[in-house]
């Protein structure tokens, strides 16, 4: 049996930007050899090689996920998933949460990705609001 975390927080998505990030199965690296599955790269190989991003407007994917900090977590935590969807900004992870410092630093991380994306204006009308 898996453990599955998930932080959720609902919010008001104002151009209806919407992502999803995976890490890339074998799968998905054959089927996009053969042209058969497209995504976003945001231009830093490690993290294009580990995972999957689909999404509605590339360049503000590339903006966020051009971020050290939003990019470095991901790639220390990798088996995870963030989606942001018309209405919330979902984080799962199938790997346990040892201590109360990992649910503090996964929570901070979480909080940054969402002022990240207030600040690109699709959260909230402008940042000031945040």
């Amino acid at each position: 049996m898996s453990n599955t975390f998930k932080l959720k927080i609902s919010f008001k998505n104002h151009d209806v930007f919407m992502f999803k990030i995976l890490p890339e199965s074998s799968g998905d690296k054959i089927k996009k050899a053969f042209g058969r599955l497209k995504e976003i790269e945001v231009g830093q190989s490690d993290f294009d090689d580990m995972f999957l991003i689909r999404g509605s407007d590339e360049k503000k994917i590339k903006n966020l996920f051009s971020k050290p900090h939003v990019r470095e977590f991901m790639l220390n935590q990798r088996r995870l998933s963030l989606e942001l969807t018309p209405n919330a900004l979902v984080f799962s992870t199938y790997l346990s949460i040892g201590s109360i410092d990992h649910l503090k630093m996964i929570y901070d991380w979480f909080s940054g990705v969402l002022n990240e994306i207030c600040i690109m204006d699709s959260g909230y009308e402008n940042q000031d609001r945040l």
